[in-house]
C-alpha cells in the first residue's frame, strides 16, 4: 500500500506520539483505505498488475480498475501489439478501456487477453500517485473509528464524531466500559453529510465487470 500516511497532520489532530506509535497509525491508515475501497467499489492503491480478461469478439475491452499506465497488451493469436498503432487507451475513470484499431477485434475466449500495467484511481494532478484530496480528508476523519472500533483500543482519547447512539456504555460493580457499536459505522458515515457526499462522488457501480456488462 503506497498511499502516503499524513503523519504530521495526524499528530496535530490529536494522534500524539505518546499515545499513537507510527506503526499503529500505518495499520489504521491501511484499514481505513480498505474500507473506502469497499464503500466506493474502487481501488485507490496504485499497484502493478497483470489482468487476464475475456475477449468478447469486439474491438474494445473494459478494465475493472482505473489505468495509470499500460506496459503491454497481448493475446495468443496476435503478434506484438504497439500502442497508437494497434490499439489506443481510453483512461476514462468511469469506464477505462482499450480499443483495437484497424477493424481488429479481441477474439472471444476465456481470459485470453493479458494486460500488464499500473492501475489505481489516483489524482491526475498528483505527482506521487495519491488518491483525490477530498478522499484523503475523509480518511483522516475516519481514523478515530479505526482505533476505537476496528483496533478495539478503548484507552485512546481522540474524540469520535457522529451520533451518540452508536456509543454503548455499561457499568458493573467491578468495572465500566465505553464501546463503539460495530454496527453503527454505516449509520455514522451516513449522518456525516460531507463524508457521505464525497464517498458518493467517487462511488462506482458494478455494471462493468471484467470487460462485460451485467
Amino acid at each position: 500500500m503506497s498511499i502516503t500516511l499524513p503523519l504530521e497532520n495526524l499528530r496535530v489532530r490529536g494522534f500524539t506520539e505518546e499515545e499513537y506509535s507510527e506503526p499503529e497509525l500505518v495499520e489504521a491508515w491501511g484499514l481505513i483505505w480498505d474500507i473506502i475501497n469497499l464503500l466506493t467499489n474502487r481501488q485507490f492503491y496504485p499497484a502493478d498488475l497483470t489482468l487476464n480478461l475475456d475477449g468478447l469478439g469486439t474491438s474494445e475491452i473494459f478494465l475493472p480498475v482505473e489505468i495509470i499506465s499500460i506496459t503491454s497488451v497481448s493475446e495468443p493469436t496476435f503478434d506484438s501489439l504497439v500502442e497508437g498503432t494497434d490499439y489506443v487507451i481510453y483512461n476514462d475513470k468511469e469506464s477505462p478501456r482499450i480499443v483495437m484499431l484497424n477493424d481488429v477485434v479481441f477474439p472471444k475466449g476465456n481470459q485470453n487477453v493479458t494486460i500488464v500495467g499500473r492501475f489505481g484511481y489516483v489524482d491526475d494532478k498528483s505527482t506521487t500517485e495519491q488518491p483525490p484530496r477530498p478522499l484523503i480528508e475523509v480518511a483522516k476523519r475516519l481514523m478515530p473509528i479505526a482505533f476505537e472500533n476496528i483496533l478495539e483500543d478503548g484507552d485512546r482519547d481522540v474524540e469520535i464524531s457522529g451520533s451518540k447512539r452508536n456509543i454503548r456504555r455499561e457499568s458493573t460493580d467491578r468495572w465500566s466500559y465505553t464501546k463503539f457499536d460495530r454496527g453503527g459505522i454505516e449509520n455514522q458515515l451516513l449522518e456525516d453529510s460531507l463524508m457521505n457526499a464525497i464517498l458518493l462522488k467517487y462511488y462506482k457501480g458494478t455494471d462493468i465487470v471484467f470487460g462485460d456488462f451485467v
